[in-house]
């Protein structure tokens, strides 16, 4: 989808962009509502949100796509919030580990995709 879209804009398809927003409204508002809460109420933030937003999740799922890799899929969703609360817990027990959060959690998000894909999918 990213890749048609470029083509798009390339090559001034605006029948295709109107396909597009008209047939994702849902996906507009959505991602116009996320980008107003995270970057600002001002309308240039919002439209830079918007822009951003858009692009990583379409290159995210052509991502997905192209490499086969499943990261939006329902067992691996489960699985990962149920070990992020298991781990997250364990780690703010310990006095030692309470510091390194943000790497723990990394490294469980990354170690869990690893083990999903190649083991488990």
């Amino acid at each position: 989808m990213f890749f048609e879209f470029l083509q798009a804009v390339v090559t001034l398809d605006l029948n295709w962009l109107a396909w597009l927003v008209f047939n994702n409204l849902q996906w507009v508002f959505a991602y116009c509502t996320i980008s107003f809460f995270f970057f600002g109420p001002s309308p240039k933030k919002v439209a830079v949100g918007f822009f951003l937003i858009s692009v990583l999740m379409w290159a995210w799922a052509d991502f997905e796509s192209l490499s086969a890799w499943g990261i939006f899929v329902a067992g691996f969703l489960i699985l990962y919030y149920i070990s992020k609360i298991a781990i997250m817990a364990f780690a703010e027990e310990v006095p030692q580990l309470r510091k390194h959060l943000v790497a723990i959690s990394t490294i469980q998000a990354i170690s869990l995709m690893v083990v999903f894909n190649l083991f488990i999918a």
